[in-house]
């Protein structure tokens, strides 16, 4: 899929027409419910799905997540993103500067609209995802405190992209687990990044409806 066809989304009235919750239903877990039902609160933070144009093609950046004792998402694929800080204005501003401090980014990008948001028992997030479209160059640098390579998704491969029961490596667990997860290139995607990829790949059938295919 084209980058040119996202930069033409940002004028359409179907915008803001968001798939919602159900687009997560494929990747939940049967505890999942339980967890989140035992637990009260919730600290806010925010991802930013940030397209890029590579060589004509759309891209999304994703990290593969630095290994940290005691960090219950390390070494997992994810989005650009982190929790809200005191000095944050509002959560949008969250994503741009967690992908500032992550991955590198040099400007403000064009916002586009938010995805619903997702709650993660075993951490105690909710994340709110930001879809943005960057019209600029991006000199590329990870922190690698928190990054340990940076990865893209062509959006194309998402669109086409299988859900099947993958095997994963999970911290806070002494044995493999098998999960719902998209498979792109060698990345296995699960958990709440695939959640919101999978209503991000909806909100763009949704845009299709609306306006045509790329």
């Amino acid at each position: 899929m084209s980058f040119e066809y996202f930069s033409k989304l940002t004028k359409t009235p179907a915008i803001d027409a968001i798939p919602g919750c159900q687009s997560h239903e494929e990747f939940v877990r049967p505890y999942r419910n339980q967890l989140k039902t035992s637990r009260k609160t919730y600290i806010s933070s925010a991802v930013m799905i940030l397209l890029y144009n590579l060589e004509g093609k759309a891209v999304i950046p994703c990290i593969k997540r630095s290994k940290r004792p005691g960090d219950k998402h390390s070494g997992q694929i994810g989005l650009p993103g982190g929790r809200k800080d005191f000095n944050d204005k509002d959560l949008w501003h969250t994503a741009i500067r967690e992908c500032q401090e992550e991955v590198g980014l040099n400007h403000i990008p064009q916002y586009i609209t938010e995805l619903s948001p997702v709650q993660i028992p075993v951490s105690g997030y909710e994340i709110h995802p930001y879809i943005a479209i960057s019209q600029q160059n991006i000199p590329w640098k990870i922190d690698p405190n928190e990054v340990e390579t940076l990865r893209f998704i062509d959006v194309r491969d998402l669109l086409k992209a299988s859900i099947q029961q993958h095997p994963v490596e999970v911290e806070y667990l002494s044995h493999n687990i098998e999960v719902p997860a998209f498979s792109i290139d060698d990345m296995v995607i699960w958990g709440a990044t695939a959640m919101i990829l999978a209503e991000f790949r909806d909100w763009v059938v949704l845009q299709e409806r609306a306006i045509g295919t790329a």
